[in-house]
């Protein structure tokens, strides 16, 4: 169960106001005398009233000024419950009853009958509250409060005894039978054992003076369900005095909770109005980098294009070296470029001799095709050399086709891509 707070005063500053307002229009009436409660510096006391300038919305009656018992009707059904209530206090302006318990078979009352106040005949309170009912909404079920009440001045002290016993609140003053809880507790029929939990051992029975009486009122008004307080009206005035009650008490509330609305959603709307402008530049800072890696992209391509382009045509440019080293003694007639491999087609070249015309038919090939293979073979730059086709001999030439590849060209740190490397 969780821990009932009597201070009430450490909660946010909104129940401050609701605290103060309700000391504002709340009375007390004990002793034959009038009192108002003053909330002040976080601490709430009794003030008697002289005179008539006081008129309490709300008005809590001392134990000795109302009669409570609690009854049992064998009723189950909290319909016809209230009917019967309805027609048994019918005309009964001074009495309160609330429905405390409904069960299989019997249903739980608890009434109030309060005393004729001749002495507040000039006041119109719109609700009387019995002070026992709003000093048990302070403890636990299995508890007992000692509270001491204000006294008159031949007297030391008034001690009063309030507990909960299956669901109605139940008190009695300090007698010379009844002088101890335990036989508070005898009388009521509710055994006074020890009560733990998991957390912590609490008081069965707790102590209060009279300078926690005017807190402890408060703090059990606040916790009255509202549901609750329409028993309590003056049957004259009920239905007035509940809409008069609804905006004294509510509308200061409202008031707040409007402005707390506005103020929350003025900073939502700053906050929305931030990120809308942060999305906005974030997403033109996107935008220009997609540009630029998009733009990045078609010049990264066009350069390897181009890379690629000149590496073709600097590869080719290299048979060129090639070619000058034959080309005095071999007559190259074509030069081709067939998968990758230069293909030289041509033939030899034959020396004139000065001699008759005899010797005409005598004259020898002073160059063979296998002369020109062995000097490709030879050439730094050359690599597979060979002939394609047999060498056609004549009496003047030799006729041949020769293909061979060049040696790749190293590729330089300009020419390699990013992906490159990062394979690297």
């Amino acid at each position: 169960m969780k821990e009932l707070s009597l201070n009430i005063f450490s909660q946010p500053k909104l129940r401050a106001r609701i605290v103060n307002m309700l000391c504002r229009y709340t009375g007390y009436y004990a002793n034959n005398a009038l009192y108002k409660f003053n909330f002040s510096d976080s601490n709430i006391t009794l003030q008697e009233v002289n005179g008539s300038s006081f008129q309490p919305a709300v008005l809590i009656v001392a134990r000795e000024y109302y009669q409570e018992k609690q009854l049992s009707y064998p009723i189950d059904n909290k319909k016809e419950l209230t009917k019967l209530l309805a027609l048994e206090f019918e005309g009964q302006t001074a009495s309160s009853y609330q429905i405390t318990a409904i069960g299989e078979s019997t249903s739980k009352v608890s009434t109030w009958k309060f005393n004729q106040l001749t002495q507040l005949s000039h006041i119109t309170p719109r609700f009387v509250l019995p002070e026992s009912l709003l000093l048990s909404l302070n403890i636990h079920p299995h508890q007992v409060l000692a509270q001491d009440c204000l006294a008159d001045n031949d007297v030391k002290s008034k001690k009063l005894f309030v507990s909960q016993h299956n669901g109605s609140s139940i008190s009695s003053y300090l007698t010379p039978l009844i002088n101890s809880p335990e036989r508070f507790c005898n009388s009521i029929g509710k055994a006074l054992a020890s009560y733990e939990t998991n957390e912590l051992t609490r008081d069965i029975v707790v102590k209060h003076g009279t300078k926690e009486l005017a807190a402890n009122l408060v703090s059990g008004l606040i916790r009255l369900p509202f549901s609750n307080l329409s028993a309590f009206a003056q049957k004259q005035q009920s239905q007035q005095g509940i809409g008069e009650l609804i905006k004294s008490l509510l509308l200061p509330g409202i008031g707040v909770f409007a402005v707390y609305l506005a103020l929350t959603s003025a900073w939502l709307y700053w906050q929305n109005t931030a990120l809308t402008e942060q999305i906005a530049n974030q997403q033109g800072d996107v935008a220009n980098a997609l540009n630029v890696q998009s733009k990045y992209t078609e010049r990264l391509a066009e350069a390897q294009e181009l890379t690629s382009l000149i590496a073709a045509q600097d590869q080719k440019a290299m048979i060129w070296p090639v070619l000058a080293t034959v080309i005095e003694d071999f007559d190259i007639r074509t030069i081709r470029f067939i998968k990758g491999r230069y293909v030289f087609l041509g033939r030899t070249h034959r020396e004139k001799k000065n001699s008759n015309t005899d010797q005409k038919e005598k004259e020898n090939v002073t160059l063979k095709s296998t002369d020109l293979l062995e000097r490709l073979i030879s050439h730094p730059e050359v690599v597979d050399a060979q002939f394609d086709s047999a060498v056609r001999r004549s009496k003047r030439y030799e006729s041949f086709v020769v293909s061979f590849t060049l040696k790749p060209k190293e590729q330089s740190v300009a020419e390699i891509t990013p992906i490159d490397k990062a394979k690297a």
